[in-house]
């Protein structure tokens, strides 16, 4: 009988080579599987760390920092009244009244622009009402960085009438305006009830206050670069109606008040004036 190997083993290599195939078929399933989900790993990794990185970014560009008085970010940092930071605290214009201040060796000038009504209280909304009072006085010509002062640069107490522009000499001295009141209980003396202004600079400012002409209620506190300090409240004098440079610790106050150009004064021969009626300075 005619034997043929192949023939009699083809079921056999049949079976045989159909399982191999199937157990490689496996295997490259298995492998698929292994590098999807290495894939799938690799890629959520990234993403987390691209996400995290982001979220690094976009806090950074938002939350400003600073930097001595100045302040860093990529977006604006929020401005307005009572903040650290004021749209005006530049504001420092030059004034040529300051080398009097040096030469008579005064920490500030003061004048006193007239009476103010009461209803008028914010230099923003009542803007025209004291530009008014500045050129009608004569003072917008000979200060003229009054009519470009900022909003923010008037203190004024709740019903104080006085109108007052303070001068500080240094420009870059620490400025302060209290509002104050007298306690009974402690020999009536003066008592902060709130602060209505602060600067970091020398810059001419205005206070509105006084509504009583014996108890002042401001008080203006003004420290230069030399370390000297000066304290005084703006009032004036119920002997001739002029300014009061009186300041204790030797200190004095130059008054650069026209007095001519103030409605119901009369000019008294008996206190000093400067010549040319530029003002008035009176050391007591």
């Amino acid at each position: 009988m005619f034997y043929d190997k192949k023939m009699v083993d083809f079921p056999y290599n049949i079976c045989y080579n159909d399982k191999k195939r199937r157990g490689i078929i496996v295997k490259l399933r298995l492998l698929s599987v292994i590098v999807a989900l290495s894939v799938a790993l690799c890629l959520v990794s990234c993403g987390g760390d691209k996400k995290k990185s982001g979220s690094v970014s976009s806090s950074d560009s938002s939350v400003p920092t600073q930097s001595g008085s100045e302040t860093t970010s990529s977006k604006e940092p929020p401005i307005g009244k009572g903040g650290d930071k004021s749209a005006d605290d530049d504001w420092n214009p030059f004034v040529m009244q300051r080398q009097v201040l040096l030469d008579e060796n005064c920490m500030c000038g003061i004048v006193y622009l007239g009476y103010v009504e009461a209803v008028a209280k914010d230099l923003g909304v009542d803007r025209e009402y004291y530009h008014n009072l500045f050129k009608a006085s004569g003072y917008a010509n000979s200060f003229d960085f009054l009519l470009s002062m900022p909003d923010d640069h008037l203190a004024s107490t709740p019903i104080g009438q006085e109108l007052y522009l303070i001068i500080p000499c240094d420009e870059n001295a620490h400025v302060a305006v209290n509002y104050v009141s007298f306690d009974e209980k402690n020999d009536f003396a003066l008592k902060v009830e709130d602060i209505l202004y602060t600067r970091d600079n020398g810059a001419p400012f205005l206070v509105k206050c006084n509504y009583s002409d014996i108890f002042p209620d401001s008080q203006v506190v003004i420290a230069d670069s030399q370390g000297r300090i000066l304290t005084f409240s703006p009032t004036l004098s119920l002997r001739d109606g002029r300014v009061n440079t009186t300041v204790e610790d030797g200190q004095t106050i130059y008054d650069f008040t026209v007095y001519s150009n103030l409605e119901d004064y009369e000019e008294d021969d008996d206190h000093y004036s400067n010549p040319n009626n530029q003002g008035d300075k009176r050391r007591r």
